[in-house]
């Protein structure tokens, strides 16, 4: 496998056409899994770091306004319950892995959104030069509350 590829359950994709993830992810309506990783590698220890990160992660919403020095990013879909009809869907679970190697998780479609814009315009994390600082903030929505991600440090209080 190359470095520009992500595997998923049912699909090898290359992560240097621009809607790969995104395409992965709308998979996601029509229950397909879907998964992705920016840590490379089939060695033992980079499957092991992923597992990690997946399962040790720390919510989001108790890191708000923190700036992340985002090194990786993971991908998995997660079946939840749509608040309207009840109905189980699949949505992504997104994972930023702090180089200090902390994991913090979020389902947010906002937050989903950023990170699908910043892959998609600055790149995979991969082939960044250095972690992307970032801070994640909730804003006020007409549907409720979601989370973003803004480049840069977090303001100071």
């Amino acid at each position: 496998m190359s470095e520009n590829t992500i595997s998923t359950d049912l699909a090898i994709l290359d992560a240097s056409d621009s809607t790969a993830l995104s395409t992965e992810i709308a998979n996601l309506a029509t229950g397909r899994a879907a998964f992705y990783s920016s840590l490379k590698g089939d060695d033992f220890a980079t499957k092991i770091a992923t597992v990690e990160a997946m399962t040790n992660s720390v919510p989001v919403k108790e890191n708000l306004n923190r700036t992340i020095s985002v090194k990786n990013v993971i991908v998995q879909s997660v079946p939840m319950a749509d608040r309207a009809s009840g109905e189980i869907k699949d949505q992504p679970r997104i994972i930023l892995l702090d180089a200090d190697g902390t994991a913090f998780h979020a389902i947010s479609g906002g937050l989903w959104r950023s990170v699908q814009n910043i892959i998609n315009i600055v790149g995979e994390p991969s082939t960044w030069p250095a972690p992307l600082p970032l801070h994640i903030v909730s804003v006020k929505g007409g549907q409720g509350d979601f989370y973003t991600a803004k480049i840069g440090e977090a303001p100071k209080k």
